[in-house]
């Protein structure tokens, strides 16, 4: 745990333009664009993931009313239903994944 600590705390004071972090859990990682969750069973360990979009997002997609194709933008909305889909590992989790995605374009 100190070890990672003063690796970031270092890596941090190369550039101040590029920062990193990281977090500790014992139940959920974020990567990349997923959340993996570990369920430790003592019969067995399961590993289960999700969409996982970062606090910073903009949340910015293609506006149904902007000027390109329709054909690009139900693209771009269907590939973010289908990241949610295929980022998830049970039903519930993409129940949960589909709903932000769709909670997201609504806006």
């Amino acid at each position: 745990g100190d070890t990672v600590k003063l690796l970031f705390n270092y890596i941090n004071t190369l550039d101040k333009n590029i920062q990193f972090t990281f977090e500790c859990s014992k139940e959920c990682i974020m990567f990349l664009d997923l959340n993996m969750y570990i369920h430790l069973n003592p019969s067995n360990k399961l590993l289960d993931s999700s969409l996982y979009i970062k606090p910073t997002s903009k949340d910015i997609f293609l506006n149904y009313t902007s000027a390109h194709p329709k054909k690009m933008i139900l693209n771009a909305a269907r590939n973010e239903f289908r990241r949610a889909i295929n980022s998830s590992s049970t039903p519930e989790l993409q129940s949960q994944s589909i709903n932000r995605i769709a909670e997201l374009l609504s806006k």
